[in-house]
């Protein structure tokens, strides 16, 4: 258990993007949160709205 734990304290933070179709990216560093809220428009109705930040990745909208 301490040598898992010893050995996690020396890894350095990174990261996956997995696309469909496409080749996994793997990026140094942390990943930016993501930022999910609701909101209420008029007549009661409802989304969700998202903030996130992938800077420098090749995102093709659907």
């Amino acid at each position: 258990d301490s040598l898992l734990t010893r050995c996690l304290e020396k890894l350095q933070p990174a990261y996956q993007v997995t696309l469909p179709g496409q080749e996994p990216i793997v990026k140094k560093g942390r990943i930016c949160p993501i930022d999910i809220t609701l909101a209420q428009r008029a007549s009661n109705k409802k989304i969700t709205k998202l903030r996130l930040s992938l800077r420098n990745m090749p995102v093709v909208p659907c």
